[in-house]
C-alpha cells in the first residue's frame, strides 16, 4: 500500500493501527523469527505509505498535530529523525562528510516513493563531485532502497539535466523531507507554526533539538500561537528561544505579534510581545525603543490598502496601545497609500490628546487630512396633522408637497386631512409632477378622483417629461392583480395607452409585469416603437436588467419589421452581462429559439464585421463559452486578430480568464490560424497568459498539453513581457514544475534576464530555488 491518500484512517499506522499496543511493541502478526528490527520497521513504514504525501494539503505530521494525537506525532518525528540520519550517514559514508556539518537539515529533500522512480534517482546519480557542489546538489530520499542505498543525490550535468528535470516534476508531488515544509492549502503553516497553534510545546523542543529552525521568513510560529491565544507557548518561545528566531518577523500578510495581539483584543498578550520585540529589535537591529514601536506598529498589506494596525485595535487593548503611543511616542506623519495614522487614530479616538498635542507642535499634520463635508438630511413623518393652513406651503428638496408625500406612501388617511386643511389639490413639484403620478393603490387613485372637481381628467395629465399616470403606474413593481386593476381603471378614465413621452418612449418601456404585458399586447400597443436615441423597449429592458421581461419580448419582436434594424444591439447587450447572470437569464431564451439566435448572430455580422469581431473578442475574455461557441459554428469571416481596447486577441483571451472549461474551443480557435506573437497592453502573448493563471486554468481542464499546442502551433518560448518574463520565468514565479519541464524541453532561455536582472529560476521561492539550483 503505496498511496496513503488510498488508505483509511485505520489502515494508515501512525493513525491507529497499533495505538492499543504498548509502545514499542510490534504487532505480532508483522514480526518475523528471522527479520531484525530494522527489516521489521521498513516493513512498518511501507504499510504506512509516504508519510511526507500531502494529503487534502497536509502531511501525516500536520494532520497528528492538528489532532494532537501523542502516540502518532512521536513516531512521525522518529520516522523524520531516523530519514535524516540515514542522509547523514549516507554522506559520511561516500563522500566523506563530517557529520558535524548537518547540511541535510537545510535542504528540502525530495521523495522517491516507488521503485521506478527510486531506481531512475539512483541512475542520475553523479558521484564524483566536490564539497561545495554536494552542498548544493539535490538530495533524495528512497523508500525502496536500491543496491542496499536509501539516498541518490542528484548534480546533473548537460547530459542529464533534462531527466534530472523531469524526474523532480514527477517527485515534488511525493512531498518532502524537511523541518520547514509547509501545508498546501488554509494557513500554509510550517510544522513549527501548526505545533506552536496546538500550544504543543514540548513538539516545539523537541523539533528544535533536531534542528528544526524556529521561524522562516514569513512563517512565525509566535503568531500562530496569539492566533491561537496559547499563552504558555508565547512566553516559551519569547522566552526560552529569544535568541533563537526574529520573534519580530512578518507573516505572509505583513504581520507580526504585536499587531496580532492587538486584533486578539488581548491587553496581555499585547504587553508580552510588545515588550519582547522591542527588546529584540534594540539587541538585533540596533533600534531605540521609539524606532523599535514604529517599526512594530506599522501594517503595510498590498491586499488591504486602507487599514492599519488601528483598525484592529479594540475596546480591550485600545488603553494599553494608546499607553505605548505615549511611552515610546509615534510618527504621527507616517502615510502608506490610504493610510495616514493621524486620520486612523482621531477617527478611532485613539491617544487623541497624544494627536491634538502633536498638531499643535506642527499644524502642517493637518494638510495631510482630507477634509470632506458631510451633509445630514432629516425625514418628518405625520402622525396627526392639526397645523395651520400655511403649512400648505411646506416643501421638500424636489419641490413636492406634503400631499405628493401622503400620496407616496398611500397614507389616505393623511391626504384627507391636508385637503381639508386647504391644501391645494393641484400643486406640482419642480418636476411637473401632480399628486396622482405617485399613486400606488386604486384606494387613493378612487380618493383622489373624489375629492378632486375635475377627476377623472387627472389620469390625462403629463409631467414636464411627458410622463402620464399610466407610464407612471406601468413602472410600479407590484403584485399583478392590483396593477392590472389599476391600469384598467385609468384606461376606463381615458388615458391612451398610445401615449409617448417626450422622449418617445411608450407605457411597454417601463412595464415590469408580464400580465400588464398581455393586457397592452391585446390593446395593439406598438412594441418596437423606438424612441428619441433609437431604442426599444426590449433594448431598454435588456440595459436595465427586467430579464423577464427581455425573454418575453424577445421572441415576439424578431417578426416584426424593426428587428433586422435592432438585433445587433440586442445581442450586444446581451452578451454585456456577466457569464453567470447570461447564463441564468438569457442563454436558456436563445437555446429554446434558436432560429432567433441564428438570425441575431447573423446581423450582427451583417451589420459589421469588425463589430462581430468585437464582440467575439469580448465574448472570449468574459467567459461566454456558449456565445464564442455560437460565433465558431456559424463560422463567420471575423478577423480572429482583433485586439480590443486592451490589446487582448482572442485567444490571449480565453487563457486569460475561465470560469469553465474552454480547452476545446482553444483548439477550434487555433485552427483559425491566429496570430499567437501578438500581445496585450502587458506585453503578454498567449503563451504567457496561459503559464502566468496556469495553477487556474488546471482547475479548468488545460494541462501542459495546452502548452505544447501553443507552442506547436508557434507560439514564442522566449517571448518577454513589458516587464522583460519569459514565460519560464511565470512557470518558476509559480513552482510550476511541469510547466518548467515543457519549456524546458521546447527550448525554454535559462539564462535570460528580465528588467529586474533575474533569470527564470530566480523567480522562485527559496525552496524551488534549491531543488532547481542546476538551472541558475
Amino acid at each position: 500500500m503505496n498511496d496513503i491518500s488510498k488508505c483509511s484512517e485505520d489502515e494508515v499506522f501512525w493513525f491507529g493501527l497499533f495505538d492499543d499496543l504498548p509502545e514499542g511493541v510490534l504487532h505480532p502478526l508483522l514480526i518475523d523469527d528471522f527479520e531484525d528490527e530494522a527489516e521489521t520497521k521498513r516493513k512498518l513504514k511501507l504499510q504506512a505509505g509516504n508519510i511526507y504525501k500531502p494529503v487534502d494539503g497536509l502531511t501525516q505530521l500536520h494532520r497528528a498535530l492538528r489532532q494532537k494525537r501523542e502516540p502518532s506525532i512521536k513516531q512521525l518525528i522518529d520516522a523524520y529523525q531516523e530519514d535524516f540520519e540515514k542522509v547523514g550517514s549516507y554522506l559520511e559514508k561516500q563522500f566523506g562528510w563530517d557529520l558535524a556539518d548537518r547540511v541535510w537539515l537545510f535542504k528540502t529533500i525530495l521523495v522517491a516513493s516507488s521503485e521506478d522512480e527510486c531506481r531512475t534517482a539512483k541512475s542520475l546519480e553523479i558521484k564524483n563531485i566536490s564539497c561545495e557542489q554536494l552542498r548544493e546538489a539535490v538530495f533524495v530520499l528512497l523508500q525502496h532502497p536500491v543496491n542496499g542505498e536509501e539516498v541518490a543525490i542528484l548534480h546533473p550535468n548537460d547530459s542529464t539535466r533534462l531527466s534530472v528535470i523531469q524526474l523532480i516534476t514527477r517527485l515534488i508531488p511525493n512531498g518532502f523531507l524537511s523541518w520547514i515544509c509547509q501545508e498546501t492549502n488554509g494557513r500554509r503553516e510550517t510544522i513549527m507554526e501548526t505545533a506552536a497553534s496546538q500550544g504543543l510545546n514540548h513538539v516545539i523542543v523537541r523539533l528544535h533539538e533536531l534542528g528544526a529552525p524556529i521561524a522562516i521568513p514569513e512563517h512565525n510560529p509566535l503568531l500562530s500561537a496569539c492566533r491561537s491565544s496559547k499563552k504558555d507557548t508565547i512566553e516559551l518561545l519569547l522566552n526560552r528561544y529569544f535568541d533563537s528566531f526574529d520573534c519580530s518577523l512578518r507573516d505572509g500578510d505583513n504581520c507580526n505579534a504585536v499587531i496580532m495581539a492587538m486584533s486578539m483584543n488581548d491587553p496581555k498578550m499585547f504587553d508580552l510581545c510588545l515588550e519582547k520585540l522591542i527588546a529584540y529589535r534594540q539587541q538585533y537591529y540596533h533600534e531605540t525603543e521609539s524606532q523599535a514601536f514604529n517599526e512594530l506598529i506599522r501594517f503595510e498589506n498590498d491586499e488591504s490598502t486602507a487599514s492599519s494596525a488601528f483598525t484592529l485595535c479594540r475596546n480591550r487593548v485600545k488603553g494599553r496601545v494608546e499607553h505605548a503611543i505615549q511611552k515610546y511616542g509615534i510618527d504621527l506623519s507616517y502615510q502608506w497609500k490610504e493610510v495616514t495614522f493621524l486620520v486612523c487614530m482621531l477617527s478611532r479616538k485613539i491617544a487623541t490628546e497624544f494627536c491634538y498635542e502633536g498638531i499643535r507642535r506642527d499644524p502642517q499634520l493637518l494638510r495631510m487630512i482630507r477634509h470632506t463635508e458631510f451633509l445630514a438630511g432629516t425625514e418628518q413623518s405625520f402622525a396627526d396633522v392639526g397645523f395651520d393652513v400655511s403649512y400648505s406651503t411646506v416643501r421638500g428638496s424636489k419641490g413636492e408637497t406634503l400631499l405628493h408625500l401622503a400620496v407616496e406612501r398611500d397614507n389616505r388617511e393623511l391626504f384627507t386631512k391636508l385637503i381639508e386643511a386647504g391644501c391645494d389639490p393641484d400643486t406640482l413639484d419642480n418636476e411637473g409632477n401632480h399628486p396622482i403620478h405617485f399613486v400606488k393603490s386604486e384606494a387613493m387613485l378612487d380618493l383622489i378622483i373624489e375629492r378632486h372637481p375635475e377627476g377623472h381628467k387627472l389620469v390625462k395629465l403629463s409631467n414636464q417629461d411627458g410622463f402620464t399616470v399610466l407610464h407612471k403606474l406601468c413602472a410600479l413593481r407590484m403584485e399583478d392583480e392590483p396593477l392590472i386593476s389599476m391600469l384598467k381603471k385609468v384606461i376606463d378614465l381615458g388615458a391612451d395607452v398610445h401615449q409617448l413621452t417626450n422622449e418617445g418612449e411608450s407605457a411597454v418601456f417601463f412595464l415590469g409585469s408580464l400580465a400588464a404585458l398581455e393586457m397592452f399586447r391585446k390593446l395593439n400597443v406598438q412594441l418596437d416603437t423606438t424612441n428619441k436615441d433609437g431604442e426599444t423597449a426590449l433594448m431598454r429592458h435588456l440595459r436595465q436588467g427586467t430579464t423577464w421581461m427581455t425573454r418575453e419580448l424577445l421572441p415576439l419582436l424578431h417578426q416584426l419589421p424593426k428587428f433586422e434594424e435592432h438585433a445587433h444591439k440586442y445581442l450586444k447587450a446581451m452578451l454585456s452581462c456577466t457569464r453567470d447572470f447570461f447564463e441564468c437569464f438569457y442563454q436558456v431564451a436563445l437555446e429554446q429559439n434558436p432560429e432567433v439566435t441564428k438570425l441575431m448572430f447573423d446581423l450582427l455580422f451583417k451589420h459589421s464585421r469588425e463589430e462581430a469581431s468585437r464582440v467575439f473578442s469580448k465574448v472570449c475574455g468574459t467567459a461566454h463559452n456558449y456565445a464564442v461557441g455560437k460565433f465558431l459554428e456559424f463560422d463567420y469571416d471575423l478577423d480572429y486578430n482583433y485586439q480590443d481596447d486592451y490589446q487582448y486577441t482572442p485567444i490571449v483571451g480565453l487563457l486569460s480568464y475561465m470560469e469553465e472549461p474552454n480547452r476545446h474551443i482553444v483548439e477550434q480557435l487555433l485552427q483559425k490560424g491566429v496570430n499567437l506573437h501578438l500581445r496585450n497592453q502587458w506585453g503578454r502573448d498567449a503563451l504567457q497568459v496561459l503559464v502566468n493563471g496556469f495553477r487556474s486554468a488546471k482547475w479548468y481542464g488545460h494541462d501542459v498539453g495546452t502548452v505544447q499546442l501553443l507552442v506547436d502551433h508557434g507560439a514564442a518560448v522566449n517571448a518577454t513581457d513589458e516587464e522583460g518574463n519569459t514565460a519560464l520565468h511565470l512557470a518558476f514565479k509559480d513552482g510550476e514544475a511541469e510547466l518548467i519541464e515543457v519549456l524546458v524541453q521546447n527550448g525554454a532561455d535559462l539564462s535570460v534576464k528580465n528588467k529586474e536582472g533575474k533569470v527564470p529560476l530566480r523567480m522562485a521561492s527559496e525552496v524551488i530555488q534549491k531543488i532547481f539550483y542546476f538551472l541558475a
